[in-house]
Parts: C-alpha cells; sequence; structure tokens
C-alpha cells in the first residue's frame, strides 16, 4: 500500500469514527432528552424550580419544558407521544384516561390542596349581587378550561341544590376571566390562581366559595400530580428514576425558608405572573414520589366514580410505581 493510500485510508478511517461518534452522541441525547408540559400558573413551581436550579442537568438529563394552552391540550400531546411528561395532570383527567386506555401514564409526584394551600375560587363581581350559591341560578359562569373543572362545577352546583338548567357554564381562558367578568359579560368564575388574586385586588369582586373542592373531598387532597408515560417508565427507567430524583430535590428546596422571592422570580419568568402577585398566593404543597399516600389517592378516585364526575370506577395502583422504585 503506497503512502497515498495508506493516507486516504486513515483519512475515512477517521472520517467513519468522527460519523459514528457523532450518531452515539445524538442517540444518547435524544434518548436523555425528556419534553415536559406545562402551562403558564404557578402550581407548575416544583418544574420551574427544578429546571432553574439545575436539578435536570445535575442528573445528566436534557429537559425541555414545553407550554400548553390548556389541560386539555396537553394531554392530547401526552397522549400522541409529543411530550414525554405531564408536569401536572388533574387526577380526575387522569381517571378519565386511564378507563379509555388503560396503562398511559405513571405518577410520581402529588399536587397536594390543604386547608390553607389551594389555589381554586369560584369569585362574583360584586354588583352582580350574587350573595350565596343559590344566587347563581339564573347566571352565566366562567370556568377554567378543560374537563376537569367543568365535572367539578357540576357537582359543586348539584351538592348546593341549584337548578343547573338556569345556570349558563363557557369555558374562559384564564388571560380573559378578569375583563370578561368585570365587563358583566360573565357574572362569576371558577378559577385558580393567579386570576383569583388579580380579581381581589380589583377591588370589584368578591368570593363566594373558596376551594370548592372541600365540598367534594376534604383536604388533604392529591388533586393534580406529575405524570409520566408508561413508554418512559418501560424503556428507560434509569433515566426516569433521574427525573424523580430532580424533582423531588426541587420540591424539598421549595419547603426550605427563605427561597420565597427566588420561586415567585421563576414562576415569573416561565408565566404571565409577576413576582409580587406570585407572593400574594396561597402556597403549593406537593408530596414527593416517597410520600405519596396510595390510600388517598385511592379514596379520592373513588369519591370521584361515586360522584359521576369519572364514568369508570379505577384501581389506582396501576397507575403508582412501586416504592423500592428508586433502588436499584
Amino acid at each position: 500500500m503506497n503512502k497515498k493510500i495508506k493516507i486516504t485510508f486513515t483519512v475515512s478511517i477517521i472520517i467513519l469514527i468522527g460519523i459514528f461518534t457523532i450518531y452515539i452522541l445524538n442517540r444518547e441525547q435524544k434518548k436523555e432528552k425528556i419534553l415536559i408540559g406545562y402551562q403558564e400558573i404557578a402550581l407548575y413551581r416544583h418544574i420551574f424550580t427544578a429546571k432553574e436550579k439545575g436539578y435536570f442537568k445535575d442528573e445528566g438529563l436534557n429537559v425541555e419544558l414545553k407550554s400548553f394552552a390548556s389541560a386539555n391540550q396537553m394531554m392530547e400531546a401526552f397522549l400522541s407521544n409529543q411530550i414525554d411528561v405531564l408536569g401536572l395532570t388533574n387526577t380526575q383527567v387522569a381517571l378519565t384516561v386511564e378507563g379509555k386506555q388503560n396503562n398511559q401514564m405513571k405518577f410520581i409526584n402529588f399536587l397536594v390542596w390543604q386547608e390553607h394551600a389551594f389555589p381554586d375560587y369560584i369569585i362574583t363581581r360584586k354588583d352582580a349581587n350574587i350573595l350565596n350559591p343559590k344566587d347563581l341560578e339564573g347566571h352565566t359562569v366562567g370556568l377554567h378550561p378543560g374537563s376537569a373543572v367543568k365535572a367539578f362545577a357540576k357537582t359543586i352546583f348539584e351538592l348546593f341544590g341549584l337548578d343547573q338548567n338556569t345556570i349558563r357554564t363557557m369555558e374562559l381562558t384564564p388571560n380573559i376571566m378578569q375583563s370578561t367578568l368585570i365587563a358583566g359579560n360573565v357574572d362569576a368564575v371558577y378559577c385558580m390562581d393567579p386570576v383569583a388574586t388579580t380579581l381581589f385586588l380589583t377591588g370589584k369582586c368578591d368570593t363566594l366559595i373558596p376551594n370548592p373542592m372541600q365540598y367534594i373531598f376534604p383536604s388533604p387532597t392529591p388533586i393534580s400530580g406529575t405524570a409520566v408515560s408508561s413508554m418512559l417508565y418501560n424503556e428507560n427507567p434509569e433515566i426516569l428514576r433521574r427525573l424523580i430524583h430532580a424533582i423531588d430535590r426541587s420540591i424539598k428546596y421549595m419547603r426550605e425558608p427563605d427561597h420565597e422571592n427566588e420561586i415567585a422570580g421563576y414562576i415569573a419568568k416561565f408565566t404571565p405572573i409577576k413576582e409580587l402577585q406570585a407572593l400574594k398566593m396561597n402556597p403549593s404543597v406537593y408530596w414527593t414520589f416517597d410520600e405519596i399516600q396510595p390510600d388517598r389517592v385511592q379514596a379520592l378516585a373513588n369519591k370521584f366514580f361515586e360522584l359521576e364526575i369519572v364514568e369508570k370506577k379505577i384501581d389506582i395502583g396501576s397507575m403508582l410505581l412501586h416504592k423500592d422504585f428508586l433502588i436499584h
């Protein structure tokens, strides 16, 4: 083999090695890239914090956050494998999906509403003269978008003995709730923070029912949680373990004192909520992976079935990971 051929052969080998290396790196990066869906509301603060504190990177994960206008849109993307993780999904929505397409997701933590830690309100415009729930009859109520709040509102109205044939409801995206209520196009809204806090600050609104969920299921209420695809669980358990570690670390960090301003800054970065506004909202409480109470989650699932909020009775065990999953 002459010198020219040797050089050509060596260069070819180097190029092939380079191409193979790039292929392997791209394959690994693609495998470890995780798309997490979220909505632009403060309840996703545990995801925002994990991202901004670098906890995902510390676990060797390439995580991208993708914003969605509604929970339903996010779920559609999840079920079509466009995203790997639901930053939060309402337990009612998850149970409904499980009833139709079983084994689609696994919960890895929960957002838990408690007596003084909740984001939901039914709020009225003062000049609408709605002084008690019965007064909602004959009025129009705006609802936070998604099937969960629609189901909850129907149940709340029934529990208060309202004639629902006289109540008109319409879904409103959070960004138009305030203007729609103040303008008189609706007379009340079933909303979540930060909309609630913003409405209180106008001085034109009153709280009709704080924490409506308390009438459906007493606290602590595992109302929603971070859920991962069963595909991620089956194909990449080690990556899932690292993801759980990162988010659990975020949850624990948020519990520590003197981080409120920092967390408010993260909320402001990923949502239209200003830092001062975020500081005025009720806190969010989360169960880490190890803190999940399966019996409590099952009790909520049973209550939703009993009240016909979901159509099928679901064994929540199929939607939870074994406690020893993190031990390997």
